[in-house]
């Protein structure tokens, strides 16, 4: 008898562990994701929904993704400030916007650093780890996904850019990222920072000429409706990040870090076939609307030199305010430009 209440005990205890275990093992995360963009056919969206989808897929459910498209949370740094707040979990954001807060990514934007897309892949894959070591320092988030979606070019609304002549007068947006503004201004313009959810009422009402851009963005965000002409200056990659709050990530149990990281660098490349897709679709597009599409400019020697003298002014804004810093930061970038893969 007595045996037999041990075994019942046992049977029991053993059968209250395997419940409250497999609880355990059944609880659910939710990610918060914030994303500018709305949830149509644009680099950014589709990127979002293939890392949701993977996340999910790795973790069987118990990570889920709530994508919030069309800027509900806020603007892209609004949405990064929040996620260091801990109210949002997640954001796409363009690199631009990103570095405000992450400043050794700034070599990113700096105007004529990249001579073509496979260059910024191959650059950004070499510096994945120290890209992160600087974004979770600097910032407290961890980048999962660096997306590029080719160049930005120029588009505006007055007449032809063919020329750096060509540019004076017009009222260029340019986001609100100091060595973006100091390209422009390099270029013999004074650009009008703004952000980018403003961006479309301002072209529409004429408080701006033009704006530079991806030719996907100006495809998605409708910009097309209200310019004219655009022309290939391709001064920086328009590149995006899918990033996570760092606190966040490493509050979720080790083997679903390791799925969403594992998530976002799937995302990452699968966003690579997506770009050089839609490149060539999104000019075809725009030609179809009745945007004059040209060429590179005709002095474009000018343009590349006259910006890159304005390098020296971004390497205290990438060093964080230490000038050396950030020169040896660029220094390492162009060397991993010529180190073979």
């Amino acid at each position: 008898m007595k045996k037999r209440f041990w075994v019942f005990t046992l049977a029991t205890v053993f059968g209250l562990t395997a419940v409250f275990g497999s609880t355990a093992a059944a609880k659910t995360y939710t990610i918060i994701l914030g994303v500018g963009f709305p949830a149509t056919d644009n680099y950014a969206y589709l990127s979002c929904k293939r890392f949701k989808d993977l996340t999910e897929k790795y973790t069987g459910g118990q990570v889920k993704v709530d994508i919030y498209p069309g800027g509900q949370l806020g603007d892209e740094q609004e949405t990064i400030r929040s996620m260091q707040m801990g109210t949002v979990h997640a954001s796409l954001a363009a690199v631009n916007n990103y570095n405000v807060f992450a400043p050794s990514l700034g070599y990113y934007t700096l105007p004529y650093m990249f001579d073509s897309v496979e260059q910024f892949r191959k650059v950004t894959d070499a510096m994945w780890e120290k890209n992160n070591k600087w974004s979770v320092k600097e910032a407290g988030i961890r980048l999962l996904s660096i997306l590029e979606i080719n160049f930005r070019h120029l588009t505006n609304s007055k007449h032809p850019v063919k020329t750096l002549d060509d540019l004076k007068g017009l009222r260029i947006r340019v986001p609100r990222n100091r060595i973006m503004v100091s390209a422009f201004k390099s270029f013999g313009v004074e650009p009008v920072a703004m952000a980018f959810a403003e961006t479309f009422n301002a072209l529409q009402q004429g408080v701006i000429d033009g704006q530079e851009a991806s030719y996907n963005i100006v495809v998605s965000k409708k910009f097309y409706e209200a310019q004219k002409y655009a022309t290939m200056i391709g001064y920086i990659i328009h590149s995006g990040c899918i990033v996570i709050s760092e606190k966040f990530l490493q509050g979720l149990p080790p083997d679903f870090q390791e799925a969403v990281v594992r998530a976002g660098k799937e995302a990452m490349y699968y966003e690579r076939g997506l770009s050089d897709k839609m490149y060539q679709e999104d000019i075809n597009f725009l030609k179809s609307h009745g945007i004059e599409v040209f060429g590179p400019p005709q002095d474009k020697p000018k343009w590349v030199k006259r910006a890159r003298a304005s390098w020296p002014e971004a390497y205290k804004i990438i060093g964080g305010g230490d000038e050396k810093k950030g020169k040896e930061i660029v220094d390492l970038v162009e060397k991993m430009k010529t180190v073979n893969p």
